[in-house]
């Protein structure tokens, strides 16, 4: 028997927990799903409460956010966009989009050797583990290489990043600071994750041939990917599409990004971060209304500063299996009514 607390996040998860209907993309929904209003999508207010609520429910200690924009478009969901956060490894996507200008400027190569503590590896493969496995070590000679964490600064303030987003240690053993955040701590808005992912989609850090190779190295992000997948089958049994429509769907899913976490300084509070490039795919040759606009790209991100290990642990039951923690599950939520309107068109 499921308690009423698990039966709430259920619902929840599912969107059902508000009256207000959730607002959906130009690809409209059965009668009773969701309505999709012409043009960019705005804020919903009701779709911003429903994540707070599912937030609260699940982990009620600490301070939330999250963040969706549409890759040149408008900023979607928005709740404490601006909060400056500790963002753990997320913030090594910004070492990654250094090292790949270097490369794009013909000043590192791909295939050029560095040292990693007592080993030697070449700069795709130190990206790789970095950004994957999520090494501290490889992500230390990549500072290196990138010339320091005043470098990595510097690219951020070329591509709009805010003051408020800074680079101040790298990753030897460092836990999530209490206070004083701004003296030592590395410090990330959702706004600036989200512009970062974005500058990197428009081609604003790097171009071809480059601009392949920075989205495959940090493809397929396996802590948010299979949330997706999770929101895609609890939509796909809504809407009555097959198993095999979910599968060709999440194989036209492309999604890149970082995860971070680390503990806090008492071991009992979590830092998590999530954030990312995504593409949800629709089929042209579908005859749902909207599908001619084939894909639409979105940037994501979702915190959360100081939150009780224990509440987070015990949230995992209610947020589906794969992903570790309570912000890739809300990254996957976001999309919600974006992954179902697509579903259509499959």
């Amino acid at each position: 028997m499921q308690s009423k607390l698990q039966l709430a996040l259920v619902a929840a998860l599912a969107g059902v927990c508000l009256a207000a209907p959730v607002a959906a993309p130009s690809m409209p929904l059965p009668k009773g799903g969701v309505v999709a209003p012409k043009g960019p999508a705005p804020i919903k207010i009701s779709e911003t409460m429903r994540l707070q609520l599912l937030l609260k429910q699940l982990v009620p200690a600490g301070t939330k956010g999250f963040y969706l924009k549409e890759v040149g478009g408008e900023v979607i969901l928005a709740d404490n966009a601006d909060f400056v956060f500790y963002p753990a490894s997320t913030m090594k996507a910004q070492i990654h989009a250094a090292i790949m200008r270097k490369v794009e400027l013909g000043q590192v190569k791909l295939t050029d050797t560095i040292t990693v503590g007592s080993s030697q590896k070449t700069v795709q493969a130190a990206l790789e583990a970095m950004m994957v496995p999520s090494s501290n070590a490889d992500s230390n000679a990549l500072i290196k290489l990138a010339g320091g964490i005043n470098a990595l600064n510097s690219l951020g303030a070329q591509i709009g990043m805010s003051s408020k987003s800074k680079f101040r240690h790298d990753y030897d053993t460092y836990g999530c600071p209490l206070t004083p955040r701004e003296e030592k701590a590395n410090t990330l808005t959702l706004r600036d994750a989200g512009r970062l992912w974005e500058a990197a989609h428009q081609g604003n850090i790097v171009k071809a041939p480059a601009y392949e190779s920075f989205f495959e190295i940090a493809a397929d992000e396996p802590e948010t990917l299979p949330k997706i997948r999770w929101v895609a089958d609890q939509e796909a049994a809504r809407l009555g599409k097959s198993a095999a429509a979910v599968n060709a769907f999440m194989a036209d899913v492309k999604l890149s990004g970082k995860g971070g976490w680390t503990f806090g300084a008492d071991n009992t509070t979590y830092c998590l971060s999530e954030a990312g490039r995504v593409v949800i795919p629709a089929r042209r040759g579908s005859s749902v209304a909207g599908a001619a606009r084939g894909t639409r790209v979105f940037v994501f991100a979702a915190f959360g500063d100081f939150v009780s290990v224990q509440q987070v642990e015990a949230s995992r039951a209610a947020i589906g299996a794969g992903g570790q923690h309570i912000v890739d599950a809300i990254a996957a939520e976001m999309l919600r009514p974006y992954i179902a309107a697509a579903l259509l068109t499959y």
